[in-house]
């Protein structure tokens, strides 16, 4: 258990007393010796909370559940291997109906709605 943060674990290695699993944001995950220190404007975490994957959808972004479902439904297109996909099927798609539902509790976006996020967002989406 964390000694800071109630319900959270600190993982500690079996063979190295006082080596803990850290995690620095976005994508970086080692063993530290020490505790962390602020590595640019972000602090490492040690403290981790386990939760249900049910509940996995409370903590994604409506980008990690689009671009899967855009993959997926885009397969076999063009050289890259991607094809344009419908807004339409964008909606239907299971995983993205669950999303809208589970996290933002609420029906999925309108064609308009969504026409506004890619046009929002085009450095990411050719809308």
């Amino acid at each position: 258990p964390s000694p800071d943060l109630k319900g959270a674990f600190r993982f500690e290695t079996s063979y190295y007393p006082k080596h803990y699993l850290a995690f620095q944001p976005p994508t970086h995950l080692q063993i530290v010796s020490a505790m962390p220190q602020k590595i640019g404007n972000v602090g490492a975490v040690i403290d981790f909370m386990l939760v249900d994957y049910a509940s996995m959808y409370k903590y994604m972004t409506l980008e990690e559940v689009l671009v899967p479902a855009v993959r997926g439904l885009g397969s076999g297109g063009d050289a890259t291997g991607c094809a344009f996909v419908s807004l339409a099927a964008l909606r239907e798609e299971p995983t993205v109906r669950v999303y809208f539902l589970s996290t933002l509790r609420k029906s999925v976006w309108s064609l308009e709605d969504f026409e506004a996020y890619f046009d929002g967002h085009y450095q990411q989406w050719d809308y």
